[in-house]
């Protein structure tokens, strides 16, 4: 049995995640949807059961996040804990599943950095930031969290992001013109403005804030010139704030980019691909993209980060391996005859 829990985005792509592969290699599953985000969940667990899976093998459990959690995680008929979300969360359900014999597969998010050097596509490099940053309001683990940028072309790559980012429409998600929606809460709005406040208490500098609707939980899309004492670079930001920081060397770069606690994914733009994986080697992250967005999650390739950014690896064929038991049987022929 698996007690799978999702986080509120990509909820039909979160439970595809979790539970088909646990489904697939035999296993039942009690799932813990997000009281954000549960009906897509609900109903997709309808359909299995209504395709033929048997009644019992998934099973939906909503409520009182702390009180299931508890209980999938100490509950002795529960063998696995699949959790997607925040480390502060993820790590205590980790340690408690772990205190009572359980095993665990912990996607815990990232602060993911793109590294821009000085000889870098710079029309690619910006369009990959904002699209890296701001696709559903910045509402992705492995979104384009910080932009580390060569000194060399720091004003024009700079440029080029804020020509972008003010040329993004904001307002109804339902609307397919719109480039930028609301984030997820009222509380996900405070936790935007708390990072804001402190970045510009140590010295960084609003490049650029948009203005946003009214009425819904919308938050500016926002970039700064951030020092590298702000939060925005060490912790992760689940909403539409870019930070971009200027750097002098290579060295500087990569030291910024592992300055985090997390580990998830990365990127570098250049035309190198020498100087491309000698960087790539330096960083520690689950996986590192070059010339491209941070944001690459194919279901055939394993899925995860280092430090707080998790435990295991997702991906069908990993996430499978990751809910079965190995098994070795020994057969003595000698003993037979």
């Amino acid at each position: 049995v698996l007690g799978t829990l999702p986080p509120f985005n990509f909820p039909a792509a979160s439970f595809a995640h979790k539970v088909a592969p646990a489904l697939a290699v035999g296993n039942t599953v009690v799932h813990k949807p997000t009281v954000l985000a549960p009906l897509t969940q609900i109903k997709l667990a309808d359909i299995l059961i209504e395709c033929g899976f048997p009644p019992g093998s998934i099973n939906v459990v909503t409520g009182d996040s702390k009180l299931i959690g508890d209980e999938l995680v100490t509950n002795p008929l529960v063998s696995i804990i699949s959790f997607t979300g925040s480390d502060r969360v993820g790590l205590d359900l980790a340690s408690k599943a772990m205190r009572n014999g359980k095993r665990v597969i912990m996607e815990l998010g990232g602060s993911d950095a793109q590294i821009v050097l000085d000889d870098a596509n710079l029309d690619a490099a910006a369009e990959a930031a904002v699209r890296g940053r701001f696709d559903y309001s910045g509402q992705f683990c492995n979104s384009t969290k910080r932009v580390i940028v060569r000194d060399e072309v720091w004003e024009e790559f700079k440029d080029k992001v804020l020509d972008r980012v003010s040329s993004l429409k904001i307002g109804d998600p339902l609307n397919p013109d719109t480039d930028i929606g609301p984030i997820i809460s009222k509380d996900a709005q405070a936790t935007m403005n708390e990072f804001v406040k402190d970045a510009l208490s140590v010295g960084s500098k609003v490049l650029f804030s948009a203005k946003v609707p009214d009425e819904g939980f919308y938050f500016p899309p926002t970039v700064l010139e951030a020092t590298r004492n702000s939060k925005v670079l060490s912790e992760e930001v689940f909403g539409p704030i870019l930070p971009l920081v200027r750097v002098f060397s290579d060295d500087e770069a990569i030291d910024i980019a592992n300055s985090t606690k997390y580990g998830l994914d990365a990127s570098i733009f250049t035309r190198d691909f020498a100087r491309a994986y000698r960087t790539a080697m330096k960083i520690r992250a689950g996986t590192v993209l070059i010339n491209d967005t941070t944001r690459l999650r194919w279901d055939n390739l394993p899925f995860g980060g280092v430090k707080r950014s998790g435990i295991g690896r997702e991906g069908i064929r990993h996430t499978m391996l990751e809910m079965t038991e190995e098994k070795v049987l020994v057969y003595n022929f000698g003993e037979s005859k």
